[in-house]
């Protein structure tokens, strides 16, 4: 079917195909801080406004960059004596929030445009990156309306009229592949060949024969996703300023990627990795990356942070980051470090209620789940009541559960209290009155409750779950150690 271009529209309009809906344009502007003024006259016929809205993208964001006054509703002058970044802009009719989206570059960055009130007819002059995008959104354009009816038709067809049908619609996607080829080979350089290859299809190679079923999956996986991003240039930072960058990226991150920290840790390297390390996209993916997973609700992701922090903010890659921010970032991943999932966790030595010294080793167990707790934590005695259910429920599987008061000293007794008032008893209730174990810096308690499975080598193998999901998890844990042996 036909490759089109999907656009959005500025200040959260409906997102529209760049066919048929709107047209986009594009000027190209250098990121050379040596680039000349620019000047973009604006001409409008039948427009009843006297403003125009110029905007533009940036990443998954359109921002407002200036607001046009005219004093006859027709002509509009966009100038400036700064060098503009290159990339998409849009032009925003207002109030009806017609649209169309261009770019600016230093070779021509004084050039007009000429439109009408609902932008469906669109001009350029002296722009011509601007000039071969509109040749191209006409032809896409026209195409898309000789195949429309063929589609309709395709819907209720026979199965024979829907072979003849398919024949036909895919004749017309080979003339649009022809017409992408034509403008590429023309201007290899331009925006145009930038967009017009982000819609390309992803090429790889053909499997192997007698290849079927769960191994011809994984094989097109791992190849559509080893060349996911042939058509994208990741090393080219004026992509930040297109609408298809960050939506590829997202997708290669949450849908081609096992989710699972080592994974997703070697995509972003991979990502972060093409990209220039001085440039206002490595900076802007590099501090999104690190808030969408010290954000994350998936057990697990506290690792993406560190690695994101030790391979990053630690070596000086985020130049732009003050000294207290870097300092906070790092803290943090030093907190988070001794208790990530499938490290070995610390043996810490605390006391039972009668002052007897035990140590996590000191336990037989298959697994143990360490319970950190505090008797005046609403949060607490909420979980309580699963965790006593659970408690009962895999007894009999040697599944033992190792609460740790989180209070102190003069504090400690109320622990005590709290565990018969909580029907506590069956676990093994401990306390560190002194703090000499160091608990809360090696199982980075900050809240509480938090809960950790161990296995008997001491490894944690999920941390951070609720206490409704005990039953489910530890369910999951036994079913797949059954698999295994």
């Amino acid at each position: 079917m036909l490759f089109l271009y999907p656009m959005q529209q500025l200040l959260h309009i409906k997102s529209l195909l760049i066919i048929g809906l709107s047209f986009a344009f594009y000027l190209s502007q250098p990121a050379d801080l040596n680039a000349q003024s620019y000047k973009v006259d604006i001409t409008m016929t039948d427009y009843q406004s006297d403003t125009l809205i110029v905007g533009y993208y940036y990443a998954e964001r359109q921002l407002v960059r200036d607001t046009l006054i005219s004093k006859n509703q027709k002509n509009f002058v966009w100038e400036g004596d700064e060098p503009l970044h290159t990339g998409v802009y849009i032009l925003l009719t207002a109030p009806d929030k017609n649209f169309i989206q261009f770019f600016v570059n230093d070779h021509y960055p004084k050039f007009s445009i000429k439109s009408n009130g609902d932008m469906s007819e669109i001009s350029f002059k002296q722009s011509p990156d601007n000039v071969l995008f509109n040749e191209y959104v006409r032809f896409v354009s026209e195409m898309k309306a000789e195949i429309e009816p063929i589609r309709r038709q395709y819907e209720s067809a026979s199965e024979e009229d829907k072979v003849r049908l398919n024949a036909k619609m895919d004749a017309q996607d080979q003339k649009v592949r022809q017409k992408q080829e034509e403008m590429m080979a023309s201007a290899p350089e331009s925006f145009t060949t930038k967009t017009i290859k982000s819609t390309l299809p992803i090429k790889y190679p053909d499997p192997p024969a007698g290849l079927e079923g769960r191994d011809l999956e994984y094989f097109q996986f791992e190849n559509y996703r080893e060349h996911y991003f042939d058509h994208v240039d990741l090393s080219d930072s004026t992509l930040i300023y297109t609408p298809f960058l960050d939506t590829r990226i997202e997708y290669y991150i949450d849908k081609l990627t096992v989710q699972l920290p080592d994974s997703i840790n070697m995509s972003l390297d991979y990502i972060l990795g093409q990209m220039d390390p001085d440039s206002q996209m490595f900076r802007y993916y590099l501090s999104k990356l690190y808030n969408k997973y010290i954000q994350s609700k998936m057990v697990g992701m506290d690792a993406v942070v560190v690695h994101l922090s030790d391979n990053y903010y630690g070596k000086g890659l985020a130049k732009w980051a003050d000294e207290e921010t870097l300092e906070k970032i790092l803290d943090n991943a030093n907190k988070s470090r001794p208790s990530l999932i499938g490290k070995t966790a610390k043996d810490i030595q605390v006391e039972l209620q009668d002052g007897t010294p035990i140590k996590i080793s000191d336990i037989d167990y298959e697994y143990l789940v360490l319970l950190f707790w505090a008797p005046d934590c609403g949060h607490c005695k909420k979980a309580m009541p699963d965790v006593i259910e659970f408690e009962e429920a895999f007894r009999s599987e040697n599944i033992k559960i190792m609460s740790v008061c989180t209070k102190y000293q003069e504090k400690v007794p109320k622990c005590w209290e709290s565990i018969e008032e909580k029907g506590m008893q069956n676990f093994i209730n401990t306390a560190d009155p002194l703090g000499k174990s160091r608990f809360k810096s090696y199982f980075d308690i900050r809240t509480t409750p938090k809960i950790y499975i161990l296995n008997k080598e001491r490894q944690i193998i999920i941390k951070g779950i609720g206490a409704n999901q005990l039953t489910d998890v530890m369910t999951d844990i036994l079913k797949r150690d059954e698999l295994e042996n």
